[in-house]
């Protein structure tokens, strides 16, 4: 998605940085058997499109709508675990469809049951993203004009993907790992000291 961003908008730093923020981020979340991993895809164009809005550049700009745009993800995919309940109601038309069809009563169409499934799923989701992306901006420029009032952080894309990565370095639940996770931050807090 970051680097169809970068075509759109020409801006090659930001949208691939952005992008690989949120590939580290939900590394360890695989959606395997009735699993909805969280949508990195609408946090990532969430963020994107904050950026763009308020013309952030550099990291240090770039954090703030990286973490905004987070729970976006996640509840992108409560609302896919809701649509596929919903369209579980699908499978039942489907059934009657082919009994019709079976007996000659009605002709067996199931590309209709697709297009309405696919029509409602649109619909949801893009209400879905046009709400949330209302509500970050209306949250970022709240915090632009009260809280961060031009204030820099001096953050680089390392900083950044380090913290994403951190997911995926906790998720393999070794003890060995944990180790040299606490290992690395205790030489970076103690290099940066020195």
């Amino acid at each position: 998605m970051g680097f169809v961003w970068a075509l759109a908008t020409g801006h090659w730093e930001a949208s691939l940085g952005v992008a690989v923020f949120f590939e580290l981020f939900w590394l360890d979340l695989l959606p395997v058997g009735t699993y909805v991993p969280p949508q990195s895809v609408a946090a990532t164009v969430a963020a994107l499109s904050l950026i763009h809005y308020y013309h952030a550049v550099g990291p240090g700009e770039l954090a703030l709508p990286l973490f905004l745009a987070l729970p976006v993800a996640l509840a992108g995919s409560r609302l896919e675990f809701n649509l596929r309940k919903w369209q579980d109601r699908s499978y039942n038309a489907l059934l009657r469809h082919a009994r019709r069809s079976a007996t000659g009563e009605a002709p067996f169409d199931p590309g209709r049951l697709v297009a309405v499934a696919v029509a409602q799923a649109f619909a949801a989701n893009f209400a879905f993203f046009a709400v949330s992306l209302v509500i970050l901006v209306q949250i970022m420029g709240w915090l632009n004009d009260n809280v961060i009032k031009g204030m820099h952080f001096p953050l680089e894309w390392g900083h950044l993907w380090f913290l994403a990565a951190m997911g995926g370095i906790l998720s393999l639940r070794v003890r060995r790992a944990f180790g040299m996770l606490a290992a690395g931050v205790a030489a970076v807090v103690v290099l940066s000291v020195i």
